[in-house]
């Protein structure tokens, strides 16, 4: 592995998970569809870059150079930045500070850019800030819960917060949910019925275009 990698969850309505890594050499990764926004801080060479990702609509390859350390903050389905909308960063990077820098400006605020270790303190301020928000109806959405809003009204938020349609969400989750089911060592064909799929072509189209991976290729790895 060209890379190391260590995660943590932590306790809190506005973010899923913080992520830290460290390339040891060159290589590429594949970045699945995961359905949320995600504030990005990456180190290398003295400069820092501060960036906030939308949701993509498919599975990228990103190539990555040696000395590279990372920090994800995985916000939860239906979380936002306050002063972005959804619509303007699908499949894109918006860059909040970039260069030799250890500060970063965001909405009216100014943070000092937090190490893996700071994140969670970073995210506190944060929501103490007022600078994340939570759009409920897309957060019960994205959790499988009842909502008691219209299909118009729906869409409606659902395209507010993400830049995309409810339609879409589902199918990342549905993925997601295969995903979690062949790496438990559930057969193709029953991954593909439980998770809700026509067939199994079906899923392995929806699931090599989210995941970036076939079905076969998941099963393969998890047993490595």
């Amino acid at each position: 592995m060209s890379f190391t990698y260590e995660d943590k969850r932590i306790d809190s309505l506005y973010v899923d998970k913080i992520w830290h890594t460290h390339t040891t050499s060159e290589g590429v990764y594949t970045a699945n569809v995961d359905g949320n926004w995600d504030i990005i801080i990456s180190r290398h060479k003295g400069s820092v870059s501060v960036t906030v990702n939308g949701i993509g609509k498919e599975a990228a390859t990103v190539p990555y150079t040696s000395g590279i350390e990372t920090i994800g903050i995985a916000l939860k389905p239906g979380v936002f930045l306050r002063d972005m909308k959804g619509k303007d960063i699908v499949e894109t990077q918006h860059i909040l500070s970039d260069g030799d820098t250890s500060y970063v400006k965001i909405a009216d605020y100014t943070f000092l850019i937090p190490s893996f270790d700071s994140a969670e303190a970073f995210v506190n301020q944060l929501i103490d800030k007022g600078v994340l928000g939570v759009n409920a109806v897309v957060s019960s959405f994205s959790a499988g819960g009842a909502t008691s809003t219209s299909a118009r009204t729906l869409r409606r938020h659902v395209s507010q917060t993400t830049g995309l349609s409810p339609h879409f969400l589902h199918q990342v989750q549905r993925a997601q949910h295969a995903t979690q089911l062949l790496q438990q060592g559930m057969s193709i064909s029953q991954a593909a019925n439980e998770a809700g799929y026509t067939d199994q072509a079906h899923m392995t189209k929806s699931v090599k275009q989210l995941m970036g991976r076939t079905p076969a290729q998941i099963i393969a790895a998890s047993k490595q």
